[in-house]
């Protein structure tokens, strides 16, 4: 008889998850645009350690945001000299050795 006042709350928990699940997409799904939008009306530098099949690198970049245009530029700063230079998304120049992986 002890089961019987269980089995609304293990209903209610089974129930409950596909509303917190659906909640977590929109919050996702919403802090994707806001990143995007961010990404289109904020200008930002700094530096970032970059690692891919056990090789890491270290570059700088500059995202800048100025009457409507984005530029990007990319700068490895260990290794041989790379650069990428970027405007509204589209490569203008890129210098170096740059690896495609």
């Amino acid at each position: 008889m002890r089961a019987l006042p269980l089995l609304p709350l293990l209903l209610g928990g089974c129930l409950s998850v596909p509303v917190l699940a659906a909640n977590s997409s929109t919050d996702a799904a919403d802090w994707l645009n806001r990143l995007a939008k961010a990404e289109q009306q904020q200008s930002y530098q700094g530096t970032f350690v970059y690692e891919r099949n056990g090789s890491f690198s270290t570059h700088d970049i500059w995202h800048r945001v100025q009457a409507g245009k984005v530029r990007e530029r990319l700068l490895q700063l260990d290794g041989p000299a790379q650069e990428v230079v970027r405007v509204d998304g589209h490569t203008q120049c890129v210098s170096g050795t740059w690896r495609q992986g």
